[in-house]
């Protein structure tokens, strides 16, 4: 109590001084909300029985993106601007991701989709590694072998350079530009999208 008295006195005196600010952000985040839910609901009534790997992609980085931004607002009310700020961040990626897989193909959103098994790969090499530290069971040997086969598959229908952070990302990149080289930075997706000025 002697911590919380003082503390919603200070988040009571922060939002009288940044309500409207506080109020239209709250705004923006219920109607992107709502509007994603329309969308949804609106494209699986049109697409009956057809499968778009760009529509779940799109629908997931929507859904990850209005969970980030809720987030924010939590944060921006308890008065940590420095945390809100990191999220922000967090929330401009998915932004980014979402317009560039938006004006790409339905193979970059499989790409991008089935890049959550080489990120599952990693963690699980990690977890494995520090298992016995962190006071956890280590994966049994089947269920290594699981994720490295499916690990194994990616990389054998994409190629080796797909294992990189954003290798989802670097076919569609080499298609607008055949001379690049080496492996996808985000700055790279950030620039095709024409949102790279955002950096500063």
């Amino acid at each position: 109590n002697g911590r919380r008295r003082p503390l919603r006195g200070f988040e009571e005196r922060l939002y009288g001084r940044w309500q409207e600010a506080l109020d239209l952000y709250e705004l923006c985040l219920y109607m992107a909300c709502r509007a994603g839910n329309l969308y949804r609901k609106t494209f699986k009534l049109h697409s009956a029985g057809k499968k778009s790997e760009q529509f779940v992609a799109l629908s997931r980085l929507h859904g990850n993106a209005i969970l980030i931004a809720g987030e924010v607002l939590q944060l921006l009310k308890g008065g940590y601007a420095s945390g809100a700020q990191a999220r922000w961040r967090s929330l401009h990626e998915s932004a980014v991701i979402a317009m560039f897989i938006a004006r790409g193909n339905e193979e970059l959103a499989e790409r991008f989709l089935k890049h959550r098994l080489v990120k599952a790969y990693e963690d699980a090499q990690q977890f494995q590694k520090h298992a016995a530290k962190l006071g956890e069971p280590e994966f049994t040997p089947q269920e290594l072998q699981r994720i490295q086969a499916d690990f194994d598959e990616v990389i054998r229908l994409y190629g080796e350079d797909f294992a990189g952070a954003y290798g989802w990302a670097k076919r569609a990149l080499e298609g607008e530009n055949p001379q690049r080289k080496g492996s996808v930075t985000f700055g790279e997706v950030e620039k095709a999208v024409g949102v790279d000025f955002w950096v500063p």
